[in-house]
């Protein structure tokens, strides 16, 4: 029955070492995966002139997870809302759709800052407006990779050893 115990202290230490390291992965590629739509909207907007609301109804089909969700919601609402404009849309109401990304709260007032402007500018505007967030998006996804190229191994190694610890403090 000890031993059974120890074992299951150590398999929870080591799934919250696991699950810390496996948020810093994800934080990347919801990171990228907002670039990706970001760029997809610029063209979008640039090229086939289309609205806001069947924009990111479009690039919501073209995106994966949390971020597929995120535009078909911001579709969804634009268009019940009569079309009304981004920066009318509820700032409660964006965060919450980002509730379950693995995002970090300077990542979340990004969007949302950024959300809340689309549209209020004349078509080079919000060009060069789409292009400065996209290379900062890029500065952010380089400085998440470090952070999960150094947190990666600190969390799981973090785990597991503490998970041994509290094994050695009950013997």
């Amino acid at each position: 029955m000890r031993i059974l115990g120890m074992m299951m202290v150590f398999i929870a230490c080591s799934g919250i070492g696991i699950t810390y390291s496996y948020i810093y992965k994800k934080r990347v590629e919801q990171l990228c995966e907002w670039k990706k739509g970001i760029v997809l909207l610029k063209n979008e907007i640039n090229y086939s002139l289309t609205p806001l609301p069947e924009a990111f109804e479009i690039i919501g089909r073209k995106l994966e997870g949390v971020m597929n969700r995120f535009f078909d919601e911001i579709a969804a609402l634009l268009k019940t809302n009569n079309n009304k404009t981004m920066s009318s849309l509820d700032e409660k109401v964006i965060k919450k759709l980002l509730i379950d990304s693995c995002l970090n709260e300077k990542d979340r007032k990004t969007i949302i800052s950024f959300i809340k402007n689309l549209g209020l500018l004349d078509k080079e505007s919000q060009m060069n407006n789409l292009e400065l967030h996209i290379n900062y998006i890029q500065q952010e996804i380089d400085a998440a990779k470090k952070d999960e190229e150094k947190n990666n191994k600190l969390f799981k190694t973090l785990g597991i050893l503490s998970g041994i610890f509290i094994i050695v403090i009950f013997i």
